[in-house]
């Protein structure tokens, strides 16, 4: 996932995410949730 993908699954609020001042940040279990829901399993 490049950041430019990132920072648009953020705008359209599909991750979950901590706004610290002008930082955004992530916690470990967000981005395993947002891994989990967005997996495709093979046929």
């Amino acid at each position: 996932m490049t950041e430019r993908q990132l920072q648009d699954a953020v705008a359209r609020r599909e991750i979950t995410y901590v706004k610290v001042g002008r930082f955004v940040r992530f916690r470990q279990s967000d981005l395993d949730d947002y891994i989990a829901r967005n997996t495709v399993e093979a046929l």
